[in-house]
């Protein structure tokens, strides 16, 4: 498994992609995982309003789980059902801010048969269960990467450390 290692580090965000106001830093951990996995990881973001997100593997797709996005508004997974995470009908959405600058948080997520937990701090964030078919994430979002591989998408500034991928038996 990855441990606390990663291989590649991406930024977009460039005069090139004016898509993006902020810089989105990505990286990708260099193994498959497996179909039952957990992440834990030591988050700070040290200034602004911009997400944390992990894209985490989900059978043969994946799915974005995004903490204080859209400014530090809502929190959710997406696509659900081809819904984004501030979409009124989407189950996962928390609407509320989550992350408070130059604070530690310890941040945990779970991928198991047909379900997939956030929790921040021991406390759960997001919990879903349903068929890992009706996940996705936005089109052409992660250009480059490669499928089947974990990301840490980061806008803005944040410090992550402590990273530890590995399966649940």
């Amino acid at each position: 498994m990855c441990g606390k290692t990663a291989c590649t580090v991406r930024r977009e965000g460039s005069p090139a992609q004016p898509d993006f106001p902020t810089p989105i830093n990505i990286l990708q951990l260099p193994d498959e995982l497996p179909a039952s996995y957990a992440v834990r990881m030591k988050v700070t973001r040290l200034g602004g309003n911009e997400q944390f997100t992990v894209s985490l593997p989900v059978g043969s797709s994946r799915v974005c789980a995004a903490i204080d996005g859209y400014a530090g508004t809502v929190s959710g997974l997406e696509l659900v059902a081809g819904k984004h995470m501030h979409a009124p009908d989407n189950p996962t959405t928390v609407r509320r801010s989550v992350l408070r600058n130059n604070r530690e948080y310890q941040l945990e997520y779970r991928v198991e048969p047909g379900q997939i937990t956030v929790q921040v701090d021991g406390k759960d964030l997001i919990r879903w269960r349903g068929s890992f078919r009706s996940l996705g994430v936005p089109k052409d979002v992660y250009r480059g990467t490669a499928p089947g591989r974990l990301l840490l998408i980061a806008r803005g500034k944040y410090r992550v450390r402590d990273v530890d991928v590995h399966a649940i038996e």
